[in-house]
């Protein structure tokens, strides 16, 4: 047991200098931040989601609802709701659904009558994207149009959205199902 010791403690003493050898990639060019607040340079504040603690006019609480939507909620208690669905709702009401149709599980045509804005990723053509540019007390949600893959192998040309959530002086995107390189008019 003493031998079995010794050598954990052995090697967890070589891990921090294995990590320190790694480096972060470095930045790319076209990778502009054009958003206030970079929020992976912050350190992250962990509020267990069951306390319902007010929000400092910097903080944004999120919660995973299940599946793939999570609820969203600004300082000033704007809700939103990523991939609102049929199969996993929230059971605090939002005030704003986003939601991308590569999988049933991620939109409904029967969105609760009662949410302010629906805002669905894809337009009534592929020659007519959806534009969204919304802002409800203290956050904005905007759209990048994208492409996703159709059933058949081909492109749904601007089927999907890039949803930007501006609050708390950050900027906060949900990809969605992207399924293409995105161009640089994109990352702007």
């Amino acid at each position: 047991m003493l031998a079995a010791s010794a050598a954990f403690v052995g090697l967890a003493s070589l891990l921090p200098s294995a990590f320190a050898q790694a480096q972060a990639p470095a930045q790319k060019p076209q990778m502009v931040e054009n958003c206030p607040g970079l929020v992976a340079s912050n350190r992250p504040r962990a509020t267990p989601a069951a306390l319902r603690l007010a929000l400092n006019a910097d903080q944004v609480r999120f919660t995973y609802v299940g599946h793939s939507t999570f609820l969203i909620e600004s300082p000033q208690l704007v809700r939103i709701a990523t991939d609102y669905n049929d199969y996993v709702r929230s059971p605090i009401l939002p005030d704003i659904v986003t939601m991308n149709h590569a999988h049933t599980s991620h939109f409904t045509d029967r969105p609760d009558p009662a949410i302010k804005y629906v805002l669905r990723g894809w337009g009534p053509t592929p020659d007519r994207p959806a534009r969204h540019d919304i802002t409800l007390k203290d956050v904005r949600v905007r759209n990048v149009p994208t492409n996703i893959r159709d059933w058949r192998g081909g492109t749904e040309r601007h089927g999907n959205s890039i949803f930007i959530y501006e609050m708390a002086n950050m900027c906060i995107a949900h990809l969605g199902h992207l399924h293409h390189t995105l161009n640089q008019q994109q990352l702007y």
